[in-house]
């Protein structure tokens, strides 16, 4: 999957899941002066191929996000490494399992942003979760 379709199908599942980035907005081609009204969905993926700044102000957004990634539900536990040395010298490593306190969507946001590659994240998410 390119870039492209990646944002295309995050778009259509959030839409799906209720996001609703607003009413029917307006494309005006500045040379013919031609006006053509489109849904959001094509707004947002013309929006996204005209102007690859929109791309991080769309998978960013919380209201995006919670649809796409669900504003309840259950996250895999955490395992974090803890290191540390005993009155001996000896270093020992715990490793402990923490539940997440966070919803879905805050998590995979997080998981976005800490990303390398945001879109190669969603392009993961996509394909585990059709």
């Amino acid at each position: 999957m390119t870039d492209t379709e990646v944002l295309q199908r995050a778009i259509e599942i959030a839409i799906k899941q209720g996001f609703n980035p607003g009413p029917s907005w307006y494309s005006m081609d500045t040379i013919t002066g031609h006006v053509e009204e489109l849904d959001s969905q094509q707004y947002l993926l013309k929006s996204i191929r005209d102007n690859p700044f929109m791309v991080k102000s769309i998978i960013y957004n919380h209201e995006f996000a919670k649809s796409l990634f669900g504003e309840y539900g259950y996250i895999p536990e955490a395992q974090y490494k803890f290191q540390y040395k005993k009155n001996s010298g000896v270093e020992k490593t715990r490793i402990f399992t923490i539940a997440s306190a966070v919803s879905p969507w805050q998590y995979h946001l997080q998981m976005m942003v800490i990303s390398p590659d945001p879109i190669d994240y969603l392009r993961n998410y996509i394909k585990e979760n059709p």
